[in-house]
């Protein structure tokens, strides 16, 4: 399955906070769409996350880290 997912929140606005706002604002969609489909991050085996600048990663990954529930990543 396949998700592109941006930073909106349900009343359809742009999520505040930055990077790290957007990044938050997108996992929980995510897991929206997992649980609409009848699944769980438990069964994700692969995220791409693609960044305007890469100088938001750190920022980016810290937030992923915390709310995907998929593991601690480095790259």
């Amino acid at each position: 399955m396949g998700v592109v997912q941006v930073p909106y929140t349900k009343e359809g606005k742009l999520a505040e906070g930055g990077v790290a706002g957007h990044t938050e604002q997108c996992i929980k969609n995510l897991g929206n769409v997992l649980a609409a489909a009848g699944t769980s991050w438990e069964n994700v085996v692969k995220v791409n996350v693609y960044l305007k600048n890469m100088d938001d990663f750190d920022e980016m990954n810290k937030v992923y880290q915390r709310v995907s529930r998929c593991g601690s990543r480095s790259y």
